[in-house]
């Protein structure tokens, strides 16, 4: 499995039973948990190794995974946060360490590719944002005719 760039951190602050499973096969891959405070995170598989699952944990909150589930949202957009953790789970689904990390200093195919939705019938949303200088950003964005404003 890669290496992980990032900041050791505690592991005990999150409770790794799913709270809401958006895609399970052989385990939950994609799901929000909570932390001990109730504070809401999606977790997304983005490495197995035997006896190791490695999740990308981020904050999110209910509008966060509506608009995934309705396609409103790709998966790359909604794991970008600046806030980031990396968990190590091991066979009795218990924490073995965690990361505090950059997403941007992530393997590239750590995370789904630009434009991934949540559920392959949905149609790709990709947003790309291009800097021209460090005052205008231009964005480009993909949307289905058949979605509603967000």
């Amino acid at each position: 499995m890669w290496n992980v760039v990032g900041t050791p951190e505690p592991h005990d602050w999150v409770e790794f039973d799913p709270v809401e499973i958006l895609d399970d096969f052989d385990f939950p891959r994609i799901f929000t948990c909570k932390d001990i405070a109730g504070n809401l995170y999606l977790a997304y598989n983005c490495g197995i190794e035997t006896g190791c699952l490695r999740f990308l944990v981020v904050p999110c909150n209910d509008y966060t995974v509506s608009a995934l589930v309705k396609g409103q949202l790709n998966l790359r957009d909604s794991l970008s946060k600046r806030r980031a953790w990396i968990f190590d789970i091991g066979n009795r689904w218990e924490t073995i360490r965690a990361w505090k990390v950059d997403v941007d200093n992530l393997p590239y195919d750590a995370l789904p590719r630009p434009g991934t939705m949540l559920y392959s019938d949905l149609p790709q949303i990709i947003v790309v944002n291009t800097t021209r200088s460090r005052s205008s950003t231009t964005e480009l964005t993909y949307r289905p005719h058949n979605l509603t404003r967000w």
